[in-house]
């Protein structure tokens, strides 16, 4: 294997790692969305709820919620900026795959040459000694 379809292959591994890693921190970025909706909810039905309790913790309740509400639009903007770094981290997979492939392509042409050389050569080798001598 040449040396430049060592790297090629060893960037094109590189990429897909690192595509990886970004797909992963959106998974978490939305997992985080998932449980942030997940407690709002939990608070209104909390809310909703006829027990009397419910009216003490009213104003720390409203708070939490508009935490809540605020935490969520932080992680949708985050989600946002990582849905487009996971699509930067795609397109550079991508080229990386067209770079591997090309590389590949002339390493492959390449051996094919040095094949058809030595069977040339051997043929006019052949040639030459079963030729009579003068």
């Amino acid at each position: 294997m040449t040396r430049s379809l060592t790297r090629a292959r060893r960037i094109l591994a590189l990429q897909e790692q690192l595509h990886r890693v970004e797909h992963w921190r959106l998974l978490e970025l939305q997992h985080r969305a998932a449980e942030l909706d997940r407690e709002r909810q939990e608070l209104i039905a909390a809310l909703n709820d006829d027990d009397a309790l419910a009216g003490l913790f009213l104003d720390a309740t409203a708070r939490r919620l508009v935490a809540i509400a605020r935490g969520a639009d932080d992680v949708a903007r985050q989600e946002q900026l990582q849905g487009e770094r996971l699509a930067e981290q795609a397109m550079q997979v991508a080229c990386a795959e067209r770079l591997e492939e090309r590389v590949s392509l002339e390493a492959r042409r390449e051996s094919e040459k040095k094949a058809l050389g030595e069977v040339i050569e051997a043929a006019v080798g052949r040639a030459n000694a079963s030729s009579p001598q003068d």
